[in-house]
């Protein structure tokens, strides 16, 4: 298995998923943060590391498992912003005016969004 090409169709190269994250514990048991892994072959071995942020590792459990479910959801999210995207679009014109307007001001924070999404947004 190969890196996974970005949906986006750029160069970017990431781990394919679904992503999951695994304790890094010493022989004491002692937490010393959370490996990130991917799928398949990639599976095998952690290619990212999250620091366990405080004694008990919690703050670092709770910034791998952010990071997980933010990457294994990412591509469902984007589609269904596209979605919506061109739902709005389609939709507007068919809106009263003073619903029309409410309408037109989630354009701008779905194509936020997706630009976050794409790593465009500044």
């Amino acid at each position: 298995m190969t890196p996974t090409q970005s949906p986006e169709g750029s160069a970017a190269m990431f781990t394919p998923g679904p992503w999951r994250y695994v304790p890094m514990l010493s022989g004491s048991e002692n937490h010393r943060g959370f490996h990130l892994y991917g799928t398949g072959s990639y599976g095998h071995w952690p290619f990212a590391s999250v620091q366990p942020g405080d004694g008990d590792g919690a703050l670092g459990e709770a910034n791998a498992r952010r990071i997980v479910q933010c990457v294994n959801a990412h591509d469902e999210m984007v589609d269904a912003l596209r979605e919506a995207e061109t739902f709005v679009m389609l939709a507007v014109p068919h809106f009263a005016a003073d619903r029309k307007e409410a309408v037109e001001r989630v354009l701008p924070v779905i194509r936020a969004a997706l630009q976050k999404a794409r790593g465009e947004a500044k």
